[in-house]
Order: C-alpha cells, then sequence, then structure tokens
C-alpha cells in the first residue's frame, strides 16, 4: 500500500510538472517601450514636431515609425480675399537677350507664370490681375490692364502667355502709371492688396507728362527717377503690399543687333545703379516692402522662390526653407533593416540611411499655415535570436534636428532629442496561443498618441503599444523539450527507488 500511495504521489507531480512546463513557453518578440517621442513645439507657437511608433508586430520584430511636422499657426486672412496685381513692364528693352540666350521678356513672363500657379495652388480666396506699361508719357492710361482681377488661374496663365508672342510696344518705363492704373483698380472693400512690379529698367516717363531721355544722369532724369519713387511710397502708405524686382542690370545683356547695352543711349552701368538705388533703394533698405536687384540668371528663382514666399506671407503664416535630418543610433543601423511605408507627403527625402553619419535628410520646402508634413518608415530586427540586444532598451532615433525660416527670413533650429524606445525580450506564454489582430497597415493604435493632434497632442512620455500580436504560425515550444528531460529525470529516479523498495520488501 505504501509503494501504491508513493507512485500515486509521484504520477500526480509529474502531470503538474507536464501541465507547468507544457503551458508555460518562451519566446522572443519586439517589445514597444515608449511609443512616442515628446511633442517639441517650433518657436512662436508655429507647430510642433513629433515621432511616433504607430504599428508594431512584435513576433517579427518590426516598428513602423512616423516623423511629423505640423504648422499649426492660424491664417492672417483666412476670411478676408486677397487681391494682387502682376505689373509687368512691355517696354522695348524687354527684347534684350541675356546672356541664358532668352530675352528678358520670356525669363519674367514665364516665371510669372509659375508665380501665378503656385500662388493659386497654394491659396484661397484669391484673385490676381495683370497690368502692362510703356511709356509714351501721355498719361496714367499708358497702362493697360490686361487682365482684370479674376479667381481663375487658367486666365491668368493664358494673359501672361499672350504676352511672349505680343510684339514691343513704343516707348520707355512709365513705372508711374502702371502703379497707379493698379492702386485705382483694387476693389475698396478688399484690405489685403499686394503689387508684384516686373521692370527690367530705369523709369523715363510719368503720369503728368514728365519725360527724360535714357541717360540716367541728367536733371529731367532725375526728377522722373523722384516721381517714381514717391508713387511707390504713396502706393505702401495707402496699404498695398508692394514687391519689386529689377532686372537688366547686366554687363552681358545685348540689345536686338546683338551689340552691348551699355556704354551707348543708356549710359554706363554704373550710372544705372546709381539711379537704381534712388528709385528702389538698396536690397534690405528699399522703398518697396520688398525689392530684389536681380541678374538673368537667377530672375526665375527669385520670382518663384523669393516673392513667391513674400506673397504668402501676406495671406498665410508658412514656414519655408524647412529641412529635417534624422539620426540614427548605431544599434538600429547594425541590427534593423530600413524601409519606407510609402511616400513622403511633402518635398524630397534621402533613399536610404546615409552610411557616412546615419542620416536621412528630408527637404520640406514651404509647409503652410494649417498643414501636415509626415513621413513613415519600418524597421525590422534582423535576428529575433540576437543575444547581444536581449533585454537592452533602444531608441529609435538619436535625435532629429529641424531648420527653417519664418516670413522674415528669420533661420530656426529645433532639436528632438526624445525618441520611441523598443526592446527585444523574452515573453512567457500560458496556455494556448492566444487569437489576437496584428496591426500591420500603418494605422495610429487607439488611444491618444502625442503629436497626433493638430493642438500638438499629449506630451506623455510613457505611453505603449499593446501587444496585440498573432502568431504566424506554431511558436516554437522551448518548455516541451524542457518538460520531457524533467519528465524521463524523474521517471528514472523512481525507477531506481522502485527497485529499492522492491529488494527491501523481497529480502524481508
Amino acid at each position: 500500500m505504501k509503494i501504491k500511495k508513493f507512485f500515486a504521489i509521484i504520477m500526480l507531480l509529474i502531470l503538474i510538472l507536464i501541465s507547468n512546463n507544457v503551458n508555460a513557453t518562451t519566446t522572443n518578440v519586439l517589445e514597444v517601450i515608449k511609443e512616442a517621442s515628446t511633442t517639441k513645439n517650433l518657436e512662436n507657437e508655429q507647430g510642433y514636431i513629433s515621432k511616433t511608433i504607430v504599428s508594431s508586430n512584435p513576433e517579427k520584430g518590426e516598428a513602423t515609425i512616423e516623423l511629423k511636422l505640423a504648422n499649426t499657426k492660424d491664417k492672417t486672412q483666412i476670411t478676408d480675399a486677397t487681391e494682387i496685381f502682376i505689373v509687368l513692364d512691355d517696354s522695348p528693352s524687354m527684347e534684350f537677350v541675356t546672356d541664358s540666350g532668352k530675352t528678358r521678356k520670356e525669363l519674367i513672363v514665364n516665371s510669372a507664370i509659375n508665380l501665378v500657379g503656385a500662388i493659386y495652388d497654394n491659396s484661397t480666396n484669391v484673385k490676381v490681375g495683370v497690368i502692362t506699361f510703356d511709356g509714351t508719357t501721355r498719361s496714367e492710361y499708358d497702362a493697360i490692364i490686361e487682365r482684370q482681377l479674376t479667381d481663375s488661374k487658367e486666365r491668368v496663365i493664358s494673359t501672361l502667355n499672350g504676352k511672349l508672342g505680343s510684339s514691343w510696344s513704343l516707348g520707355g518705363t512709365n513705372i508711374d502709371a502702371g502703379l497707379k492704373k493698379a492702386q485705382k483698380n483694387f476693389s475698396a472693400d478688399v484690405k489685403n492688396k499686394i503689387i508684384i512690379l516686373l521692370t527690367d529698367g530705369i523709369p523715363n516717363s510719368t503720369t503728368i507728362g514728365k519725360g527724360s531721355s535714357d541717360d540716367v544722369t541728367t536733371d529731367d532724369a532725375k526728377e522722373v527717377q523722384d516721381i517714381t519713387k514717391q508713387a511707390i511710397i504713396d502706393v505702401k502708405q495707402s496699404g498695398i503690399y508692394t514687391i519689386a524686382m529689377l532686372t537688366g542690370m547686366d554687363e552681358t545683356d545685348v540689345d536686338k543687333n546683338g551689340e552691348s547695352v551699355w556704354g551707348g543711349r543708356y549710359g554706363s552701368l554704373e550710372d544705372n545703379l546709381k539711379a537704381a538705388e534712388r528709385v528702389f533703394g538698396v536690397p534690405g533698405n528699399s522703398v518697396p516692402d520688398k525689392y530684389y536687384l536681380a541678374s538673368g540668371v537667377n530672375v526665375n528663382e527669385i520670382i518663384t522662390k523669393d516673392i513667391f514666399s513674400d506673397v504668402s506671407s501676406q495671406i498665410s503664416n508658412p514656414i519655408n526653407n524647412v529641412k529635417i535630418v534624422d539620426y540614427f543610433p548605431q544599434d538600429v543601423i547594425d541590427n534593423f533593416t530600413f524601409e519606407y511605408e510609402g511616400k513622403a507627403s511633402n518635398g524630397k527625402i534621402s533613399e536610404k540611411i546615409d552610411e557616412k553619419d546615419n542620416t536621412i535628410t528630408w527637404d520640406i520646402g514651404t509647409l503652410n499655415d494649417q498643414k501636415e508634413a509626415t513621413v513613415k518608415y519600418k524597421l525590422k530586427l534582423k535576428d529575433m535570436n540576437n543575444a547581444e540586444l536581449l533585454e537592452k532598451t533602444i531608441s529609435t532615433n538619436e535625435k532629429v534636428v529641424l531648420t527653417y525660416e519664418d516670413n522674415n527670413k528669420k533661420q530656426y533650429t529645433v532639436t528632438l532629442e526624445d525618441s520611441p524606445q523598443i526592446k527585444l525580450t523574452t515573453k512567457k506564454q500560458s496556455g494556448d496561443v492566444p487569437n489576437v489582430n496584428t496591426n500591420t497597415s500603418g494605422d495610429t493604435p487607439s488611444g491618444n498618441i502625442a503629436g497626433n493632434n493638430i493642438s500638438g497632442g499629449n506630451n506623455n512620455e510613457s505611453n505603449t503599444v499593446n501587444d496585440n500580436t498573432v502568431a504566424p504560425g506554431a511558436i516554437p515550444q522551448t518548455g516541451e523539450s524542457i518538460a520531457i528531460i524533467s519528465i524521463l529525470a524523474i521517471i528514472s529516479a523512481i525507477g531506481i527507488v522502485a527497485m529499492v523498495n522492491y529488494r527491501r520488501n523481497k529480502d524481508i
């Protein structure tokens, strides 16, 4: 009886051991330790930058990270309409050829077409019109409304394209007429008014019939220059934001006969530059609100980038020349694969991690108010059984450096040093493997994630992603091997004990 009781107890212990070992198995998984970085705010409450693990697959060792930059600034004129007149020089000198091989007219008009497209594409509640001027000194009607203010991008672009095929006008450069024509044709009830003056020469006529020769140094010429300067001041004081670009001050420009522009009827380049300063001032200390002195080679860049930025600043609150450099730690470089999920929402981004400094670079350009820029990429662990990484907390990023400019071209640098964190860990699973869903779609998990709300999100550094993962197949049952070895050892021990007891009882 004692032997039977002994065997019963041993068998019960074996069953308990088998149950515990078979139902308690372990496997390595990639655990999310911290789901999101802190939300780093930009200067002047302009917006924020953040990083978030938006999905993960622990069994496969995958984590998808979203880098987000948001411009949360409100529009300054969100309810008010904006009206813009492009005031375009149509004097004969616009046909002079630059060192690019194109005429001044071709460079300016084609750049203006690109500018108009960008304005309409990036703004709402805006109207644009086109005015041209020459210089016959009769009156302000030397300026012509080529296109009345309209909300149709196609009509404005069609008007500008028509100027490319037109013959040159007669007369000189009556900037005064162009400015006054625009000033009188804005809507009375519109607060946000902009004039963009694009010219290639020094004014030599006015709306009051005062004119001069092409020699910019005479007393008559200086009087015309002063009248034009006052016209610019009057426009500004009436509440119209004024942008001016002067080109044509290049030594390499030639007239229609291929002869140098300078040294003849137009005087020297030096005299013309002094006359330009008399009318417009100098860039950075100008008579208009903004003034650009452009060479033939940079006309397009000034019109499509600088002037577009100036216009945008009057309509909205963009952040400009936006660039993000994302730095990765060596643990990520050595042990994970990297791939994008889709494309970056804005701008251009590195195709892969730069091995020289472990970075990706994202050139966003301009990010308008109430807009976001996002990019997602996936990190996948190469070896789920890497003993060196086991239980080691890894930051998905070393740091993120953001640089940008505001509307006044002031430069800012913002560094996000906080990062989501992951860890390769051993996970014990009790009972059968549960049926749970794996989020591999890239969608944000439920719950509040720092930085995902346009207001700035929560600064919660301790968020974690719940492990809702389905194993792709049968999980290796490492506990079973241990159980079998243990059972064999116990059975052997039982056999030895049973044999000893049997011999004792037999001798008795």
